[in-house]
């Protein structure tokens, strides 16, 4: 990091709720409002903001926790305000304290961790600086495909490099006996 990170030091974003945002099982007398898986990546976004002019070239951040309170509905065309505040530091693990706001009143608040990594060694190296817990069920997901724990319920993340573009990819392994679909997301940075 360029610099040390400041207790106090915000970030911000802001957005307007559109279609894409809303829930998708808004029918049948269900409200169209801002979903929250929508209103987490607008609040992750805002930590982020926060930390963006200290970071080196070459260095991201990945969030690690996510407390969340959705306090509110919040309709389409409504303007949406995140804030993250930092409010501890230890070394590449930064928290924030967040909260959200639509035209009338709070519509979230809660924690946030991220932490400040180098996704691709300098030299354009194919290995990540980031590498998961190593273990006999668990391989080494460097610049691996997309996969799942044999544990039920835990999410695997993968960190891939080159040709000038990095991705972060984690895939999310349903419980047993679970009706739950699995999921599998991709991020380029």
């Amino acid at each position: 990091m360029k610099d040390v990170v400041k207790i106090g030091t915000v970030g911000e974003e802001r957005f307007v709720v559109s279609a894409q945002h809303l829930i998708d099982f808004a029918h049948e007398g269900m409200p169209a409002i801002l979903c929250t898986p929508w209103l987490i990546w607008f609040l992750e976004h805002a930590a982020r903001n926060a930390m963006l002019p200290l970071l080196e070239p070459g260095e991201s951040t990945v969030g690690v926790v996510i407390n969340v309170e959705h306090l509110a509905p919040t309709p389409p065309g409504a303007q949406v305000v995140c804030r993250a505040r930092v409010i501890f530091t230890d070394g590449p693990l930064i928290s924030f304290q967040f909260e959200a706001h639509d035209e009338h009143e709070k519509i979230a608040n809660g924690t946030h961790k991220l932490r400040v990594i180098q996704p691709c060694q300098k030299g354009g190296s194919q290995d990540a600086q980031v590498k998961p817990n190593e273990s006999e069920d668990q391989p080494n997901l460097r610049n691996s495909p997309p996969a799942l724990t044999p544990a039920s319920g835990r999410a695997v993340f993968s960190i891939c490099c080159g040709r000038g573009k990095s991705a972060i990819g984690w895939s999310v392994q349903r419980p047993s006996g679970s009706d739950l679909p699995q999921r599998y997301h991709h991020l380029l940075l």
